[in-house]
């Protein structure tokens, strides 16, 4: 998203992947302060962590960012076609943490599938932290089982 302010400079937000979003940032801000530093290794593990954190609870993380005073060029990107003011310079804001809470119909039907000799498989785009915690609360897969998930 673009704003520009009264002066015509402008403000991007920009939203997606937390470990995406995260690669493109070289500072952080705290939100308690307002004060901007550089981001370090140690913090990126650090964000990290929680994103791992998060996805182990079967939500979906969003990573979130600005950057301001942008030269938004919509013919200059990068080699995977994305606009490269959205590929660098981005100011971390935070993660969110989404949950699509499971329907209380769902780990029955999948038990009744395995009863008929029915396997269930699970296809989505999630975080693969995520996906196998999602994957466990419904039943498709049980604790005990630490089998790839299948990438396309």
């Amino acid at each position: 998203m673009l704003i520009k302010d009264d002066d015509g400079k402008l403000l991007m937000l920009i939203k997606g992947a937390s470990e995406l979003i995260l690669e493109t940032c070289d500072s952080l801000i705290d939100m308690k302060s307002g004060k901007i530093s550089k981001i370090g290794e140690a913090e990126k593990e650090e964000i990290k962590k929680n994103i791992e954190k998060f996805a182990s609870m079967s939500l979906r993380t969003i990573g979130i960012g600005y950057a301001t005073g942008v030269n938004y060029d919509k013919t200059k990107k990068d080699a995977n076609g994305v606009l490269e003011c959205e590929s660098r310079g981005i100011t971390f804001i935070g993660i969110l943490g989404i949950m699509d809470v499971i329907r209380p119909e769902v780990p029955k039907a999948v038990e009744d599938c395995r009863i008929a000799g029915i396997e269930v498989k699970m296809v989505t785009g999630d975080n693969k932290i995520t996906a196998r915690a999602i994957a466990k609360t419904c039943g498709i897969i049980t604790t005990e089982e630490t089998g790839e998930f299948a990438e396309y």
